[in-house]
């Protein structure tokens, strides 16, 4: 029908002159352009005669559409059917005010109006965070608009014209968009347009009468072009195939069906365009990588590390990302079922292939049966969730992922989940409760422990003999050290047995030995595990001068730590005592022998970093006279061992060995602090520095 009214005799006269005119108006855009362009540069002259020319053209549609009917036709304007706007009836323009009566109101009418009031609702919320930001990108000045301030005055013009007793007012984007290329702008214009505005209220809309149809026509036409090209041909490449494919129904929609049903198209797109999106362009799984090249913040011995590096690659860390929901936590499941599965295939082949080269090797004295009771015994998988990159879980990826630890139980594999945060996962349901029932329907073979019911050492670990453990933790840092103390307690190497300070008093001789054992520890050569190694070479080559051996065995050892410690003081500190303050000159390091120490960046997003037993902390700024980078205070009850400046001093002039002792082992600890996974952030971006 719609096409038929403008194929009639009366309406397709109407707007083809309308369109010819639009023709004519960009042909004569673009000579000009082009004749500018030839010209030479652009100048301010030409840009602005160039942005004056579509309203001088519009204006002039009218007086030459008279000028055309006095010299080219013999009928007068009354004559014209359906060229000029029918005559308005003339009213006074307070009349919309007399007409407030609502004895006379036909309430049953205004109810079938409420869906039309609706969308009207939803288009005032919506249009101005979505036609400010565009009209500022249509006029180049994206990001300079305050929406404070434009969602400010539209509320108080709103308020005052609904008071009294007005329409409703909002930016109108085409007007604005035309007002623009028009050259317009400043507060002289503005001023114009709102006195033309206010004038043409107060007459009234009799003077449409004589504005020709093809003039708001061509203007029409001319604005839709404009639009249609920004919206459908200039976007193209700004959007993605669903986001383009709205875009283009919503357009149709509006076009054929009215703004209300575009208005609600456009409500169920963008929840449509929006699960399609995260299930395409947000895989769950950012990467994964064997825990091999990651070390927690833990100090270790050398044959602690030498043993974590041969077995950590049975450990997989998996960075889970974006926003998790139904969709991409089924993906998430799935892929850590296929991963576990091709790991324990690989570790299971690996182990049956040790197992053999042992019992060919007649290594088991009980033959094939304590190969096989070897091989079952024998450590399995484990995975490392992490969710630090998560902004957000719904309720169902919460439940989709809770039964990820059924995934791990039917490949017997242990599973660690980062929450990223000692708030919890990023989610309202209880994802951590749900971790702990899913793990007690196991029937007793597994273990869900978090960092507030067991922490992450040995303690809450070692008391149970299960052979799969859910573990929960806050921080990637503390997942790896609960994997490494699990794996360093199967052929106990756990710190239980390397840290053993404790909130025990002991023996005055007994502590110092310790201590003297910890700082060993610190050094980058193992004089035990050197002694296993040479001492078949020492008992064949006893004539050899000890100066002539390995230098690492000559100087770091246990009998040089023990002499190293007896210049290092002993000093109590109490909960919450603050040991030196961000900026304080260096005058002595810390060594921890039992408590809990926190070193804290100032005016930092709280970033914070725990010291724990058998480490060094404040030999940077010692050895190298720098202020403190960080305020270091106590968490609990604490002892540390001091070396202050002048027993530094001291040491460098009259004990070189023990001044190249500190050095290996300052050499050591830095070395290791650069390889723990905190300052891999550029890399896993899972940590802060």
């Amino acid at each position: 029908d719609s096409v038929n009214t403008y194929l009639t005799p009366l309406v397709l006269p109407l707007w083809v002159t309308s369109v010819v005119l639009v023709v004519v108006l960009h042909v004569g855009m673009f000579l000009f352009h082009s004749l500018m362009k030839n010209l030479g540069p652009s100048s301010v002259l030409s840009t602005t005669i160039a942005s004056l020319i579509p309203p001088i053209y519009f204006v002039s549609v009218a007086p030459l559409f008279y000028v055309a009917i006095f010299f080219f036709t013999e009928t007068s304007v009354e004559a014209l059917p359906g060229w000029f706007f029918e005559k308005a009836p003339t009213v006074e323009w307070t009349l919309m005010w007399s007409l407030f009566d609502f004895s006379v109101v036909r309430w049953d009418l205004v109810m079938e109006g409420i869906p039309t009031m609706i969308a009207l609702t939803l288009f005032s919320l919506m249009h101005v965070p979505i036609n400010i930001p565009s009209l500022a990108a249509s006029t180049g000045v994206e990001g300079q608009a305050d929406m404070n301030h434009e969602l400010i005055v539209h509320g108080w013009s709103n308020l005052l014209s609904g008071l009294s007793g007005g329409v409703q007012n909002y930016l109108c984007y085409s007007n604005s968009v035309l007002y623009y290329k028009c050259n317009g702008g400043g507060v002289l214009c503005g001023v114009a347009l709102t006195s033309f505005t206010a004038y043409f209220f107060i007459i009234g809309p009799s003077a449409v009468q004589y504005i020709p149809r093809c003039m708001a026509g061509c203007l029409l036409i001319f604005l839709g072009l404009d639009l249609i090209k920004e919206a459908l041909v200039d976007s193209y490449s700004h959007f993605d195939l669903f986001e383009y494919g709205s875009i283009v129904i919503i357009t149709w929609v509006m076009t054929s069906a009215g703004m209300t049903a575009g208005l609600g198209m456009g409500v169920i797109l963008s929840a449509v365009t929006f699960t399609l999106q995260m299930f395409k362009h947000s895989h769950p799984i950012r990467g994964f990588m064997p825990a091999t090249t990651l070390k927690s913040s833990r100090n270790r011995s050398t044959r602690q590390q030498r043993h974590l590096e041969v077995n950590l690659e049975n450990v997989t860390v998996v960075q889970v990302q974006g926003t998790l929901f139904f969709g991409n936590a089924t993906v998430l499941s799935v892929e850590v079922d296929e991963m576990l599965a091709k790991m324990t295939l690989a570790k299971r082949q690996l182990d049956q292939e040790k197992m053999t080269q042992r019992f060919q090797s007649h290594q088991f004295r009980d033959g094939r049966a304590s190969a096989k009771k070897q091989l079952r015994r024998s450590r399995l998988v484990t995975i490392v969730l992490d969710f630090t990159l998560v902004r957000s879980i719904d309720s169902s990826a919460c439940d989709t992922i809770a039964k990820i630890a059924f995934v791990a139980h039917k490949h017997r594999a242990s599973i660690v989940f980062v929450r990223g945060s000692s708030d919890g996962f990023p989610c309202e349901a209880p994802l951590t409760e749900q971790l702990r029932e899913r793990s007690d329907s196991f029937g007793g073979d597994d273990v869900v422990q978090t960092t507030e019911e067991g922490g992450s050492g040995p303690a809450g670990m070692a008391e149970s003999s299960k052979e799969q453990v859910v573990h929960v933790v806050n921080t990637l840092d503390e997942a790896l050290e609960w994997c490494e103390d699990r794996l360093l307690g199967e052929v106990s190497l756990d710190r239980a047995k390397l840290y053993t300070g404790s909130m025990v008093p002991c023996a005055p001789c007994d502590e110092a030995k310790e201590v003297a054992q910890l700082l060993h520890l610190l050094c980058p050569v193992d004089d035990l595990e050197l002694d296993e190694k040479t001492d078949a070479a020492d008992t064949t080559s006893s004539s050899v001068s000890s100066s002539s051996g390995h230098p690492a065995r000559t100087l770091l050892t246990l009998e040089a730590s023990t002499k190293l410690a007896t210049y290092f003081t002993r000093r109590a500190v109490k909960d919450g005592e603050v040991v030196w303050h961000q900026g304080d000159s260096s005058s002595f390091m810390a060594f921890l022998y039992r408590g809990k120490l926190m070193s804290l960046l100032e005016h930092e997003a709280g970033t914070s970093e725990p010291v724990h037993p058998g480490n060094l902390v404040g030999e940077f700024g010692l050895i190298n006279q720098v202020s403190r980078l960080s305020t270091v205070s106590a968490v609990e009850e604490s002892v540390v061992y001091v070396l202050d400046l002048t027993q530094w001093n001291y040491i460098k002039e009259h004990h070189s060995d023990l001044a190249y002792m500190m050095f290996q082992i300052c050499i050591h600890y830095l070395g290791r602090r650069c390889n723990h996974v905190s300052n891999r952030v550029w890399e896993s971006n899972c940590l802060p520095i």
